[in-house]
């Protein structure tokens, strides 16, 4: 498991900041393509409009919110390890925000 020392020095890691502005275009691009039908994305509810906004959102400035949504990722993440963290894939990342754009959509973690 990572130290918190070393979650934090990740925080500062521009690199992974990069990779989680890239998944949100990513996933903004599929909600705004009317493919957000599957999971983690919930149909019965409020949401799907909620999460119209925020793809716009996210297309206007990807790298600020990655700044917001990079911690939630680290915290999913906890328990992983130093070298599992900084050397995870694209599509774990991707997988981890789009579990997360819900929680963001509703302003839950904005």
């Amino acid at each position: 498991m990572a130290s918190y020392q070393d979650i934090a020095d990740v925080l500062r890691n521009d690199v992974l900041l990069e990779r989680i502005g890239v998944a949100i275009i990513i996933a903004a691009d599929t909600i705004n393509s009317g493919n957000d039908i599957a999971a983690p994305w919930d149909q019965n509810s409020p949401q799907p409009a909620n999460r119209k906004k925020w793809a716009k959102l996210a297309y206007s400035d990807a790298l600020a919110m990655a700044k917001n949504m990079q911690s939630a990722v680290l915290a999913a993440n906890s328990g992983a390890t130093l070298n599992q963290i900084t050397t995870v894939s694209d599509a774990a990342i991707q997988a981890n925000i789009n579990a997360l754009v819900d929680i963001f959509a509703d302003g839950g973690l904005a």
